[in-house]
């Protein structure tokens, strides 16, 4: 299932969500002009999520042709100090 079908929003995406479960059934209390409900959660913690692209498709181009680009570039500079070598022992013979 794809994100946007779950939250509506495309990525980066801000989607809050909230969650409660109760203990018991909340307790109503009145006194005088004044009332009051108490409500007794199953736990207190808040768990918070949040999407966001880390690559986009510009910065997965660029990275791959970066990585490419510099080991072609060690293998060229490779091939060359092996002809380099090759070269200087055969004009020694």
């Amino acid at each position: 299932m794809d994100d946007q079908e779950v939250t509506g929003c495309v990525l980066p995406c801000r989607h809050a969500i909230f969650k409660a479960e109760l203990l018991r059934q909340p307790q109503v209390y009145f006194s005088g002009n004044l009332g009051g409900t108490m409500y007794v959660y199953m736990s207190t913690t808040l768990e918070t999520a949040e999407e966001y692209l880390l690559f986009d498709g510009n910065a997965i181009v660029s990275a791959v042709g970066g990585s490419l680009g510099l080991f072609l570039g060690f293998s060229c500079l490779s091939t060359l100090l092996l002809l380099w070598q090759k070269a200087t022992a055969f004009c020694k013979v």
